[in-house]
């Protein structure tokens, strides 16, 4: 008798708990979702049933009529803004309120979880300052030449495996051998044999983040919707990344750090930028010269140099997103190319139009720039594909919503339905087709909207550093296989499916596999 009026109060005690828990935001004026035990809004995502992106379009479909709407991620508030003028406010004009992401630190005990994406504050401030010019324009015209080479090994692989037998290719693998193949030359100068090797190491590092385990897929969930109870995990070892990519990074990266050192070998790729900010703590302009002092400063103070565990983060960070997020973008647009042949020949032409006769060895950083069609689709493919569905920030201090009396409290997470809005009707005409011309006049796809609603890389101060590198190796990737090679579903049926998304990923990602014909051009 006693044991049951001891579950009954626990009962009763959880109950009023969570009552009083997920009425946070009808306490403070806003409107929001109604919320489960235990999951809150998210047990569609805890339970597999949906993918990150998913899960937010149908929240948007639900909800879009309101500018915001408050939800819970478990037991936590989560503000969603759906209004593209508030959106601008938050990431541009009032971007003092929202320096940080939501995102899992621990710098003791998960130091590769200190990277440019997660990082927020002071730190986050020294560490842009610094990395930014890693990625200017001359930087990566610089690492053209590499990039240029990536492509045409892609090229040869397709050349020299594309027999009259044998023409059918899972696209979504070879992009991302192409892309890892290319992301580890600029990366270590090292040319690394993704085609044919698959034992290479680096592609088998990009294959653990392709497809995570379900243990992952739930640290993912933690690390970047409910940060804190990774906080109480990381004593178990648990940590933002598996331990054995977790271990292989932070050792090469000193072992060749290490290596350079003690050989006084120089490259022309990121890492050595890396190095120069470990030894002087900032970045060389040209040779013999610097950055003056006054601009090595950040907020009046001098900036510190990098240690290994920092490299070894910002290693891994440009790694994933510089493998992933180009591969599903390339294996997207290609699926379109294919959905819609006509498109597929324009873009064709203007790459016949702007290379000549030249051989691919012999093509400039000016020429893949010239290729604005295909820079048009890739645009596109963003608008439907974009890397992140959704984007976050941490309100840094009390924010005032527009136009309302509302206030967000510091310490509140902010989410934005990026893909969603960018999928929808009343901002893009036609919004579920794939309409190249759209970017030909507008760099956002409509000149007409008002506030923030193209959100490929995000925007404002935390927009994504890597964002021209990113579409520069896709522009290349993609015009490497399309000046030699038609591209053609094997199965016609195709054109009426959806990709589907993986459940497992945060990134955008196909969930099913893109096998394409490729059949030479005359």
């Amino acid at each position: 008798m006693i044991g049951l009026i001891f579950i009954a109060i626990i009962v009763i005690l959880v109950h009023l708990v969570s009552k009083y828990y997920f009425n946070y935001w009808k306490r403070r004026g806003f409107p929001q979702m109604d919320a489960t035990f235990l999951f809150g809004n998210i047990s569609d995502l805890f339970l597999f049933r949906k993918s990150f992106s998913n899960c937010f379009m149908d929240f948007y479909e639900k909800y879009k009529h309101k500018p915001f709407i408050g939800s819970y991620f478990s037991y936590k508030p989560v503000l969603i803004v759906n209004d593209p003028l508030i959106i601008q406010d938050i990431l541009v004009s009032n971007f003092s309120s929202f320096t940080d992401r939501p995102r899992y630190v621990d710098e003791k005990r998960d130091p590769i979880s200190a990277h440019l994406f997660n990082i927020g504050g002071q730190k986050w401030r020294d560490l842009r300052f610094k990395l930014s010019p890693t990625f200017s324009s001359g930087k990566i015209k610089g690492m053209f030449p590499i990039m240029r080479d990536c492509g045409r090994d892609l090229q040869n692989f397709l050349i020299k495996n594309s027999s009259s037998d044998i023409r059918v290719f899972n696209f979504i693998d070879l992009f991302g051998k192409y892309t890892t193949h290319n992301i580890v030359n600029v990366i270590f100068s090292i040319d690394s044999d993704c085609f044919s090797d698959p034992e290479n190491i680096f592609r088998k590092m990009s294959a653990n983040f392709a497809a995570p385990s379900h243990r992952q897929h739930i640290v993912d969930i933690f690390s970047f919707l409910i940060p804190n109870i990774l906080h109480g995990l990381s004593i178990f070892n648990i940590h933002s990344v598996t331990a054995k990519v977790n271990d292989f990074v932070l050792s090469f990266v000193e072992k060749v750090v290490k290596h350079r050192e003690e050989t006084n070998f120089s490259g022309n790729d990121f890492l050595q930028l890396l190095i120069q900010l470990k030894n002087q703590g900032f970045l060389s302009v040209k040779k013999g010269e610097t950055i003056e002092k006054n601009e090595m400063e950040s907020n009046g103070k001098v900036l510190k140099k990098l240690t290994i565990d920092e490299i070894a983060a910002q290693v891994l960070v440009f790694f994933v997103g510089g493998f992933e997020t180009s591969s599903a973008t390339m294996s997207f647009c290609l699926f379109e190319l294919c959905k819609n042949p006509h498109i597929q020949r324009k873009v064709q032409e203007e790459i016949d139009r702007v290379f000549g006769d030249k051989k691919f060895d012999d093509l400039d950083y000016e020429m893949i720039n010239n290729l604005k069609y295909l820079e048009c689709c890739i645009d596109e493919t963003l608008r439907l594909y974009p890397p992140l569905s959704i984007l976050f920030r941490t309100c840094t201090k009390d924010y005032k919503i527009p136009n309302t009396d509302l206030i967000v409290e510091k310490g509140t997470s902010v989410h934005i339905p990026s893909m969603a809005i960018q999928r929808d009707e009343n901002i893009f005409e036609n919004a579920s087709e794939f309409r190249s011309e759209r970017f030909l006049d507008s760099p956002t796809g409509n000149g007409q909207s008002e506030g923030l609603f193209y959100l490929p890389f995000g925007s404002g101060p935390r927009i994504c550093l890597g964002a021209r590198m990113g579409k520069l190796q896709t522009k290349i990737g993609l015009a490497s296989i399309l000046r030699e090679f038609s591209v053609e579903f094997t199965d016609k049926s195709m054109a009426q499916q959806h990709p589907g998304f993986q459940k497992t990923l945060f990134f955008l990602r196909s969930a099913k596999p893109f096998n394409f014909k490729v059949t030479p051009r005359k």
